[in-house]
């Protein structure tokens, strides 16, 4: 009996300390992955927005579905090498095999002389033969198959980058939205409180008699407002968040945002911008890509118009074969020539099919840098006008500042009431809400037009370019190139049609990036200089000039 307890208690303790051993092991895993969690991005650590693009480079569901799609175009090179190399391998065939007329070699005398007796035979057949062939002509069909497979692993390189550049742009917006919500709530929140310290004063100076009920009753219509506006940004707040949250696809606090330090050295015009968009933007190398697709699929079909050419190594072992017993072994090496004379118009479809698709991708390149050089021209417009309000702005607030200082130094010696400076709050803090507004609106559409001319990837590199193998900076020299039977030029101006800003111009002309003329209409006050009439016209003056001007 000692000893049987004694098992079940040595048992239970090793189980103990088994499930102990467990625990610990899981206690520290969740530590630990804890841990590096905090690291990263807990414990309230600011996190820029460099970082954020990083981490989106490997977690996009976007970025990740087009790198697959590039890995899956890539696997396909294998299928295009394929038909340099040759194709080796082995049949054994094996059966019943009934053959009619095996002769019986023996002769038989006839009055018609003497023939030799045919019969039928049946016997197990066996056949095992082994091969190479080896394709030695096509009509280069399958280089173009090889030339049209780097073409699409170009094209889906670059739909990688043009999905990034746009994801990259997304996330910037919604990461500079959350820096913009966090400052407008904390102007909102400073507002409140001033709002609440003038509505009590003035309720006290109203119980106490200093003040009519009407002016409590507007500064409390005033605090309430205001306390609806602090609301409505502490939703806007939250919403930037859950648009945030959307492209990362992970929750972080307000205070772990950053503003985004700017780098960038903005073209000194638009069309310095529009012109570099024509020539970086992935876009555009997409399309140009198609068309070289296209036209290496159309030289692949065209092949089908030339003979084929074959060589052939074969070595065959046979047994029972032809109603004859026995064995017996041939080898041998062959050339095969083919051609096909007529197939019902089969190859002249396939080829009108692929020269009707080189046109498309031609005219899909059309639309594509109409779209990019919209885009950039949207996205100046906004820029150029923001950056041309800030001074105005600035201006606003810094005057509205003195001016709210001056009140409360005229409150002091009775010349101005709580209201006035209720008001002149007020219009302080709009005032810094429209320069806040503008500031942020600048920054977005500066990376409005990074992302337009292609640049957004140079600025913000995450080490995608080095995964697909395009170096920065590498020239793509496929928009060069001439194909027959496409207009390059269809305005026959001075600007291709690849590089063409306007590419609707006037026929033959020979302005920069071939547009005619630039009707833009420019920023700034008209009336920083020169006389005006008055506001307000004294009343002498006004009958004077009624009276000069009616009939005599």
């Amino acid at each position: 009996m000692t000893s049987y307890y004694g098992l079940i208690k040595t048992n239970w303790r090793n189980k103990t300390m088994k499930k102990g051993s467990f625990l610990g092991c899981l206690v520290w895993s969740v530590w630990v992955i804890f841990c590096c969690t905090q690291q990263a991005y807990g414990n309230g650590r600011q996190v820029s927005l460099q970082e954020v693009l990083v981490d989106i480079t490997k977690t996009s569901p976007a970025i990740n579905e087009a790198i697959e799609h590039y890995r899956s175009v890539v696997a396909e090179k294998k299928i295009a090498t394929s038909g340099y190399l040759p194709t080796v391998g082995a049949e054994v065939t094996v059966g019943p095999e009934r053959t009619k007329g095996v002769s019986t070699e023996e002769a038989v005398e006839t009055e018609d002389g003497m023939i030799v007796e045919e019969e039928t035979r049946t016997l197990t057949s066996t056949t095992a033969k082994v091969y190479a062939r080896q394709n030695l002509f096509n009509g280069w069909k399958t280089t173009s198959f090889m030339k049209e497979t780097d073409a699409r692993i170009l094209a889906a390189a670059y739909d990688v980058l043009n999905t990034a550049n746009s994801v990259y742009l997304k996330t910037a917006e919604a990461y500079i939205n959350v820096v913009k919500a966090a400052k407008m709530l904390e102007i909102e929140r400073e507002n409140s409180l001033t709002q609440e310290k003038i509505m009590r004063q003035v309720r006290e100076k109203t119980d106490a008699g200093f003040n009519r009920v009407s002016e409590l009753y507007n500064s409390e219509s005033r605090l309430a407002r205001s306390k609806g506006n602090f609301i409505s940004r502490q939703q806007d707040l939250n919403q930037a968040l859950a648009v945030f949250h959307r492209q990362f696809g992970r929750v972080l606090s307000a205070d772990q945002f950053i503003m985004p330090r700017m780098n960038y050295n903005v073209p000194a015009t638009m069309q310095e911008a529009v012109d570099i968009a024509l020539h970086k933007h992935p876009a555009l190398k997409v399309a140009e890509h198609n068309i070289e697709k296209e036209r290496y699929t159309f030289e692949k079909t065209s092949a089908a118009y030339w003979p084929s050419l074959d060589v052939e190594l074969l070595g065959q072992y046979r047994d029972d074969t032809g109603g004859r017993e026995g064995d017996d072994m041939q080898m041998g090496a062959y050339l095969t020539l083919s051609h096909v004379f007529y197939d019902g118009g089969l190859r002249a479809g396939e080829k009108l099919r692929d020269k009707q698709a080189i046109r498309k991708e031609h005219q899909r390149a059309y639309i594509e840098r109409r779209n990019v050089n919209e885009t950039v021209r949207l996205a100046w417009n906004i820029m150029a006008a923001e950056k041309e309000k800030k001074n105005y702005l600035d201006e606003h607030v810094k005057l509205s500042a003195k001016t709210l200082e001056t009140f409360n130094e005229e409150y002091y010696v009775g010349r101005r009431t709580l209201l006035d400076l209720l008001n002149m709050e007020n219009e302080h803090t709009d005032a810094k809400l429209s320069q806040t507004d503008s500031y942020f609106s600048y920054v977005t559409a500066v990376y409005r037009v990074m992302q337009a001319t292609g640049e957004l990837l140079d600025e913000h590199d995450t080490g995608l370019r080095e995964l697909l193998g395009i170096p920065r900076g590498q020239r793509d020299v496929i928009a060069d190139k001439v194909y027959d039977g496409l207009e390059l030029n269809r305005d026959r101006d001075q600007t291709e049609d690849a590089y063409d800003q306007c590419d609707n111009s006037v026929p033959g002309s020979s302005r920069n990036y071939g547009c005619s003329d630039a009707v833009i209409t420019e920023l700034g006050y008209p009336h920083n200089s020169g006389e005006l009439s008055p506001y307000l016209i004294p009343k002498g003056k006004v009958q004077t000039r009624k009276k000069s001007s009616k009939a005599p």
